[in-house]
């Protein structure tokens, strides 16, 4: 249901707060030369909490040479062909988890605080409920990012628990986890700004 969604509504075209606009569409196996590129203008500080090192060329090949949307749907936010923004819905295989997504967010610094993040999240929402059984996202953030953790709970995510030395940094720093949620069925997902 999922792939037929994809197919079916994008690419799509989303309005930015300033009035700016970007194609928002599925991750392609041609997209690894983009999206190293989007990686390369990520901060250092930003990219220290992401979970793989996307500096290594090899690392973003195989993220577009091993879509498996029943696992991962990865979705991009380009304008003037290039990415400024990169989503993932992570699906749970367990059956005991299989309900609950995890979405993963990051946007080009010039782009952030411009609604890009929060029509990121909107479009995951979409893909979660076309799967026909997903009824939350999760979002998992380390406790020092005060940014990330500020976009999730103003897009309705609230923070469910802190676990304490839980993730390691890609310097090897310790850090705790906080996780977020938000439930697919609030009627007020589809209203968020």
């Amino acid at each position: 249901m999922v792939e037929d969604a994809l197919d079916e509504q994008y690419p799509k075209d989303v309005k930015l707060d300033d009035g700016g606009a970007c194609i928002v569409r599925p991750l392609s196996r041609r997209d690894s030369h983009l999206l190293y590129g989007f990686f390369k203008t990520i901060p250092r500080e930003d990219r220290l909490f992401m979970p793989d090192d996307v500096t290594d060329k090899s690392v973003v090949e195989g993220l577009c040479k091993h879509i498996d949307t029943d696992r991962e749907v990865p979705m991009i936010a380009e304008t003037d062909g290039k990415i400024v923004g990169f989503a993932s819905l992570y699906l749970e295989p367990e059956r005991w988890m299989h309900h609950v997504g995890r979405v993963n967010i990051i946007v080009q610094p010039d782009y952030r605080r411009r609604g890009l993040a929060l029509n990121l999240i909107k479009e995951i929402g979409i893909l979660a409920l076309h799967t026909g059984y997903l009824e939350e996202l999760t979002a998992r953030c380390m406790d020092t990012q005060e940014g990330a953790v500020w976009m999730f709970e103003n897009a309705g995510f609230v923070p469910r628990g802190t676990l304490p030395g839980q993730v390691r940094d890609l310097d090897g720093e310790i850090h705790d986890l906080v996780v977020l949620a938000r439930n697919l069925r609030d009627q007020d997902f589809f209203a968020m700004d």
